[in-house]
């Protein structure tokens, strides 16, 4: 019975994860530029704290290594664009 009902639980709760999720990435993809490797852990902590993010089963990224890790990867899919279109330019 318990199953059921933790079952429940995580069906009632997807939404939330993904619209955090979507919510998080949206944030950090449009201000990667702005975001300081340094102040990472700050940026976490604030995003969490806006969101009310209190654990895993609100968001992939309550761990800061999984927020560190989709920070690096937008980082740097935002400079590859960066350098093709340089590239571009020097044609």
């Amino acid at each position: 019975m318990n199953d059921s009902i933790d079952r429940r639980l995580d069906e009632a709760c997807t939404p939330i994860y993904i619209f955090n999720n979507q919510k998080i990435e949206a944030a950090v993809r449009r201000n990667a530029h702005l975001i300081d490797a340094n102040d990472l852990e700050n940026v976490h902590r604030r995003i969490l704290k806006v969101l009310g993010i209190d654990g895993e089963r609100s968001s992939r990224y309550f761990s800061f290594a999984k927020f560190k890790a989709l920070y690096t990867n937008i980082k740097l899919s935002q400079e590859s664009v960066s350098n093709e279109i340089t590239d571009m330019d020097l044609i």
